[in-house]
């Protein structure tokens, strides 16, 4: 990559699932001071070319989020911008400057900072603090860590300048299309002498998913209250599925 002039590269971002097209981010040294860029490469990095254009601020992380269409979210020193027709124009969601990671997963954003973390559950329409639970509100890096659908988890990690990393899951809801069926809900559930207890609302086709995201019990159950065997799984953490999350199940032998 050339920049036009001296500079430095920040921050680095690529499609998920290829590396085709990737962006680099950073600053350069203009006569008139220094100002942020953006870079963009389609052919895995062989070259690069700058886009229409870039936030004004010093581009602290980046990344590109596909899901929805191509939308790129850049951290800066003096906010969170985000371009939904890559780069040709920005908006500016955020003004709480000292921000230093951004990371995108689905239709969920987060932003962090000297201020602690900024989270959307929108695609970056509308956001809101999520600094419960930090030892401190001075983040450095940000990070999900998941897997698609029908695993339906997510985690988001957040590291910060007292040498902890934190993290908080939470479940994907709302992936399904507008005009699905209103999915089963577990009512009650608890585990008692290998016998996992619940009450759901229809019947329906309820999982149990380990860690890897592998399915390791699956029962078609009534509506009703209704029981799962599951003597036969080792201790650790599931994740309870009908026809959409149904929350976390702990086995402790």
């Amino acid at each position: 990559m050339a920049y036009p002039r001296r500079g430095w590269c920040t921050a680095l971002a690529a499609r998920e699932g290829t590396a085709q097209a990737a962006y680099a981010g950073g600053w350069i040294y203009y006569p008139t001071g220094v100002k942020g860029a953006i870079f963009k490469s389609t052919d895995f990095g062989a070259t690069w070319e700058s886009l229409a254009s870039s936030p004004p601020d010093t581009i602290t992380g980046i990344v590109a989020d596909y899901h929805a269409g191509p939308r790129i979210y850049c951290s800066t020193t003096g906010g969170l911008y985000r371009s939904i027709d890559e780069g040709r124009n920005w908006t500016k969601p955020i003004s709480q400057r000292g921000l230093r990671s951004v990371g995108a997963k689905y239709f969920y954003i987060a932003a962090g900072g000297d201020s602690g973390i900024w989270f959307s559950r929108d695609y970056g329409e509308t956001w809101a603090k999520l600094d419960s639970g930090l030892g401190s509100t001075r983040v450095k890096t940000l990070a999900f860590l998941g897997h698609d659908p029908p695993w339906p988890w997510l985690w988001l990690l957040a590291g910060t300048t007292g040498g902890a990393v934190f993290y908080w899951d939470f479940p994907v809801t709302g992936l399904a299309g507008p005009h699905a069926p209103a999915p089963a809900c577990a009512q009650v559930a608890t585990v008692c002498r290998n016998r996992l207890t619940l009450t759901l609302d229809r019947p329906a086709q309820v999982r149990l998913l380990d860690v890897t995201g592998r399915t390791r019990l699956s029962q078609a159950l009534p509506s009703g209250k209704a029981e799962l065997d599951i003597s036969a799984l080792p201790s650790g953490v599931y994740q309870l599925i009908g026809s959409r999350p149904l929350g976390r199940v702990i086995i402790n032998r």
